[in-house]
């Protein structure tokens, strides 16, 4: 779970993340995931989901925008080798931005981190 707004300051504005893996056998993978308050997440290049996620009240949990694990999921069919997977999250409210994913399959390994890039707002 990366809670953004702990290390990093709201006025970065936007970040891209990048995280290889490496699947040993043809299979379908789980990508479980939540997150605040822009995304755009990619696989290989290919988009999965575009999505805003931002308080809308504070009456319920729901509605708060909080980053949950079990909001979103996708499967997918890969073949063995190695994957990018890449979030691109935006900042529009200025009190917390995160992302938690999990990711699920029969030997996957992740490769190390390669780092964090952002552009600060004008």
């Amino acid at each position: 779970m990366l809670n953004l707004n702990r290390c990093l300051p709201a006025s970065l504005g936007e970040l891209r993340l990048t995280r290889r893996f490496e699947t040993l056998l043809a299979q379908e993978i789980e990508l479980a995931f939540g997150f605040s308050d822009e995304l755009s997440l990619e696989l290989d290049g290919q988009v999965l989901l575009t999505g805003t996620n931002a308080s809308k009240d504070f009456g319920s949990y729901d509605e708060r925008g909080y980053v949950n694990l079990d909001a979103h999921s996708a499967r997918l069919r890969l073949e063995p080798g190695v994957h990018q997977l890449a979030a691109t999250l935006k900042v529009s409210e200025g009190f917390g931005w995160g992302l938690v994913l999990a990711l699920r399959g029969e030997q996957v390994r992740l490769l190390p981190a390669e780092g964090i890039t952002g552009a600060a707002d004008s």
